[in-house]
């Protein structure tokens, strides 16, 4: 099962080729299809041969899914409470609990983040935290006020 912290490795990408083999991190039989072209790229660089190696990244392209499994509002995936460590992604700081919510309903951290503006902010119910209800998206996110790590996600308004 994929994990969000898997989404570093879009972080560190530097290349197409990065790119390509960190979506096969996280898409799951991507690795099957692709993984193959993805090594005959790798050699094909190292030997300089930039036409095939481009050539060969555009195939795995195509072979890798845009579909990774992540639930939806309506759909959620069944997600067990810890299955995801605590990460940072981008230059945010999530909880386990944030990135199994996240997960389990296909929250992005740009969604997250989209939220998490002056705007939107409402004190915290429990002390040192702070609550952004993002009205267009629906979406409440709970953040700890003095590391701003996001403590949870959800749907709605949190009742807290």
């Amino acid at each position: 099962m994929p994990v969000i912290g898997d989404i570093k490795g879009f972080v560190e990408a530097e290349s197409v080729l990065d790119y390509l083999v960190a979506a096969i991190a996280i898409i799951p039989g991507a690795g099957d299809a692709a993984g193959k072209t993805i090594k005959a790229a790798e050699k094909a660089l190292k030997n300089g041969d930039v036409g095939e190696a481009s050539k060969l990244i555009q195939e795995a392209s195509q072979q890798i899914s845009a579909k990774t499994p992540t639930g939806s509002k309506g759909n959620p995936l069944n997600v067990p409470d810890g299955i995801n460590k605590p990460t940072t992604i981008g230059n945010r700081d999530y909880s386990s609990h944030s990135l199994d919510r996240m997960q389990r309903q296909g929250i992005t951290p740009t969604v997250v983040e989209n939220a998490i503006k002056p705007e939107n902010a409402v004190k915290g119910k429990i002390p040192s935290t702070m609550a952004y209800h993002d009205k267009t998206n629906n979406l409440t996110i709970i953040v700890d006020e003095k590391s701003g790590r996001v403590v949870t996600v959800d749907f709605g308004i949190i009742r807290q």
